[in-house]
């Protein structure tokens, strides 16, 4: 789950700071993570059912080369055929990402996934039926239905696969956002303390959003080590901002964690 927090974190400081300066509200933020969530799953979906039209193309091309032009016709056909129930499985999955990730409700994964499966048998049926039709080629219309019934299959895989992280990271993306909103004002009381001679609306935006994202982890996340919240914290400074905004927030963190320690 590091990787998943990781994004999560650096997800809730784009929402944060786009609340901050943009004055975003706080139900567009969230969607724009949930987006950026989705499309963890969705990506990889859209690149696999890309592939597997790609190779369906390719292979009825080479298998087409020297055959008469009526069986040529019927290999482009079923090949194209397949690759449209291909692309209509994978709208199917992504309508089904797109339902789990809702600010309302929590997300149904077992149904989601059931209904997935029953998406998926559909596609097999229907790559079955054209399997059976006459055809001039029936060995080459076999291995492309095979070709694409393998591929729908990983289709699956690729689903279930990236389907935990997505939702971790816009769960825990939620939290962050939703947390530091709440606490705000005690956690910029707390920074501001520590942060002597530099007021904190005076410091960066995106360091002052980050460094409120590892307190509310470090006074209200207890399960999430501190040392692992503040190292974070630190690498995503040095991406975002500077290696010397990295090193004000490693300062600030860490007496954050010492003081929290001494009440």
């Amino acid at each position: 789950m590091i990787n998943a927090r990781r994004v999560a974190r650096e997800m809730a400081l784009k929402a944060l700071y786009q609340m901050d300066v943009g004055k975003k509200p706080l139900s567009e933020a969230l969607e724009d993570i949930f987006a950026q969530a989705r499309s963890m799953v969705d990506t990889p979906m859209t690149q696999s059912v890309q592939d597997a039209q790609a190779l369906l193309k390719q292979t009825a091309q080479e298998r087409a080369g020297e055959l008469s032009p009526a069986s040529k016709r019927q290999v482009k056909r079923a090949a194209s055929a397949a690759s449209v129930l291909l692309g209509r499985l994978a709208e199917e999955i992504a309508s089904q990402t797109c339902a789990l990730f809702s600010e309302s409700q929590a997300p149904d994964v077992p149904q989601a996934e059931q209904m997935m499966r029953s998406a998926l048998e559909e596609t097999r049926a229907s790559l079955l039926r054209l399997k059976e039709r006459d055809t001039l080629q029936p060995e080459i219309i076999a291995e492309l239905i095979a070709l694409a019934l393998k591929r729908a299959d990983q289709m699956e895989h690729t689903f279930l696969r990236h389907l935990p992280a997505s939702l971790h990271t816009a769960s825990f993306a939620q939290t962050l956002v939703r947390g530091v909103l709440e606490k705000r004002q005690e956690i910029d009381d707390r920074l501001s303390a520590l942060s002597t001679g530099w007021a904190l609306d005076r410091q960066a935006t995106v360091d002052r959003n980050i460094m409120r994202l590892a307190a509310y982890e470090i006074l209200y996340l207890p399960d999430i080590p501190a040392g692992a919240t503040i190292n974070e914290a630190v690498e995503i400074a040095k991406k975002y901002s500077t290696a010397e905004s990295g090193r004000f927030v490693n300062g600030i963190l860490g007496s954050l964690v010492m003081q929290t320690a001494q009440v």
